[in-house]
């Protein structure tokens, strides 16, 4: 079923919600593919129409607010993929966060994978514009079998405009709850536009993979002993976690497009087969 209301404000922004449900179906009775089966919407967020590049595996390109996200806004995302579903997310720009007059812009990401499931998070980087303030907070909820693959990238000031963000305040949380061991819950906030949090760097990404085993780490790595970047990882037992710091976004992006290549055929049994839009 889905459902589409019309589009609403609140006094201070916008209020958009989506809520998005995937399971297998059979498909012109022949082959499983995991499909959209519910979705409710409120407001600007939404989706492309989902495509199947692959076979099984359901691409779907999430599409932020046109011109933005404003002090004020208020954005909730919650996806549910049901047992042995299969979901790659993407998006076709960046999320930008323009400056704001003390308003707070809210982000909240929520995505529960049921038994032998799995989510490829590949999200373009969030922009905050010197001066915005926003609050982020990114959680996945994973049950036993399911499978995790993903980054999070985050944008401080406009480099490419050489725009420093000297004003502003974000807080992002990053929480991955696992089904028998100690997950993730990361916070970082940058407060009154100090970025020193993250080495003065305009670019910060984490990139997040479970499970792994001992050898994955050690190849990742290995992989990473001649980076030209500050970029290290480490395993929460199987959970891995890579982060990286960037003065440029090609450099970044590269970076998390190529573990992704290299971490996707080890964790999800599949070769890499990026989303045309990256190739736009």
């Amino acid at each position: 079923m889905i459902q589409n209301n019309e589009d609403k404000t609140v006094t201070d922004g916008w209020l958009g919600k989506l809520s998005l449900s995937f399971a297998d179906r059979l498909a012109n009775d022949e082959q499983w593919r995991t499909e959209l089966i519910d979705r409710q919407q409120q407001g600007p967020l939404t989706i492309q129409r989902p495509f199947y590049p692959e076979g099984k595996p359901c691409h779907i390109y999430l599409l932020h607010p046109p011109g933005g996200i404003v002090g004020g806004d208020k954005l909730e995302l919650d996806i549910f993929l049901d047992h042995e579903s299969h979901l790659l997310m993407t998006m076709p720009g960046a999320s930008k966060y323009y400056r704001s007059h003390n308003n707070i812009a809210q982000l909240k990401q929520k995505v529960t994978l049921a038994s032998d499931s799995i989510i490829e998070w590949l999200p373009q980087e969030n922009i905050f514009f010197n001066g915005s303030n926003a609050n982020l907070t990114t959680e996945f909820n994973l049950a036993l079998g399911s499978r995790l693959l993903g980054w999070e990238n985050l944008c401080f000031g406009r480099p490419v405009m050489h725009e420093k963000f000297q004003q502003g305040n974000i807080k992002s949380r990053l929480t991955i709850n696992l089904p028998d061991e100690l997950g993730l819950d990361e916070h970082l906030k940058i407060i009154n536009g100090n970025c020193a949090p993250i080495g003065n760097y305009p670019y910060s990404a984490t990139l997040f993979a479970y499970p792994i085993e001992p050898a994955i780490l050690q190849l990742v790595q290995k992989r990473l002993e001649d980076s030209i970047i500050p970029i290290g990882a480490t395993a929460l037992g199987q959970l891995l976690i890579v982060r990286l710091l960037a003065n440029d976004n090609q450099i970044c992006q590269q970076y998390l497009q190529r573990l992704w290549s290299l971490l996707r055929p080890l964790i999800i049994n599949l070769p890499a087969c990026p989303p045309r839009i990256w190739a736009t």
